[in-house]
């Protein structure tokens, strides 16, 4: 007879010590998280663990890396449930979250945003900098007020 489900999950976890993360050691989605098939379908390994562990997650919550910032980590002493809200406020709290060039739907390079500053400096006027960066005078002022690109 095959491995049962929890052996073959547990195979694929490098499991340390109890305050230590345990890594995922099979397939990862583009962010690092491991993904295991799981009742016929592809899900999230954090989320597996948790359910070995804790039952069944309610609808509409996620499981969250409390103790750590490893996606890759099985540990349940490391997994918590949160509000999506929870995990969003979680991802701006560690740094996570793209900004600058890494923002898919920036539209200047950080080079830019920098040259954009010096021309302020040199009191170049904002409509002037704006039509040589194909963008609006609002988003120039943005840039310079720190709402956007802040510590890109």
């Amino acid at each position: 007879m095959g491995q049962s489900l929890v052996d073959r999950f547990f195979s694929k976890v490098d499991i340390r010590g109890e305050d230590e993360c345990w890594e995922w050691q099979a397939g990862t989605d583009e962010a690092g998280y491991g993904r295991f098939r799981y009742n016929g379908e592809k899900r999230l390994a954090h989320r597996v663990a948790f359910e070995f562990f804790f039952g069944p997650i309610p609808e509409g919550m996620v499981v969250r890396h409390k103790v750590c910032d490893n996606p890759s980590c099985q540990n349940p002493r490391h997994l918590e449930l949160g509000s999506q809200g929870d995990n969003v406020d979680d991802m701006i709290s560690k740094g996570r979250q793209a900004k600058g060039d890494k923002h898919g739907r920036a539209i200047l390079t950080s080079a830019e945003v920098d040259q954009i500053k010096v021309m302020d400096r040199e009191l170049v006027n904002h409509k002037d900098i704006a039509d040589i960066f194909g963008v609006s005078q609002s988003h120039v002022c943005n840039i310079l007020q720190e709402r956007c690109w802040a510590s890109a």
